[in-house]
C-alpha cells in the first residue's frame, strides 16, 4: 500500500470533533433562519441565544412560536457530520403540541409573549 493510499484512508475516517456548547450557540445564532416559512417577520433571541421566538404575520393576523436549540450528542454528531454543511445542533419547537394563538395587532402579541414564564426567565434582563 502506497503512502498516498494510507493518507487518503486516514482522512476518510477522520470525523470532526463535536464543537463546544459556546461554539455551537454562535453557529446557530449566525445561521440564517430557515426561510421555508415566508410569513416569519422577526426573531427575538434569549439572552444566552439558545431560544428564540419566531413572530409571524399572515392574513392580517399575528402569531408566534418559541424555538430552542437541541444539541446533538457525540454519536449523533458522528453520523450528521458526514453530510455537507451540517450543524452540531438544530432549532426545534420548544412546545411540541401547543396550539397557536392569533392576534389582531403586533402589540397584543408582544404583550402576551412578555407575560410568558419563558420570556421572563430567559429573555428579560434581571
Amino acid at each position: 500500500m502506497s503512502l498516498f493510499d494510507k493518507l487518503r484512508r486516514r482522512s476518510r475516517n477522520k470525523k470532526p470533533s463535536l464543537p463546544s456548547r459556546e461554539e455551537t450557540i454562535k453557529q446557530m445564532y449566525k445561521e440564517k433562519p430557515d426561510k421555508s416559512d415566508e410569513n416569519v417577520t422577526e426573531y427575538i433571541y434569549s439572552m444566552d441565544r439558545t431560544m428564540r421566538y419566531e413572530l409571524s404575520k399572515r392574513d392580517n393576523c399575528y402569531t408566534y412560536e418559541l424555538w430552542k436549540i437541541e444539541f446533538f450528542d457525540e454519536e449523533e454528531w458522528l453520523y450528521i457530520s458526514s453530510f455537507p454543511d451540517s450543524l452540531p445542533a438544530a432549532w426545534v419547537p420548544a412546545r411540541r403540541n401547543d396550539g397557536k394563538s392569533f392576534f389582531h395587532s403586533k402589540e397584543l402579541m408582544l404583550s402576551e409573549i412578555k407575560s410568558e414564564y419563558e420570556y421572563k426567565k430567559y429573555f428579560e434582563k434581571a
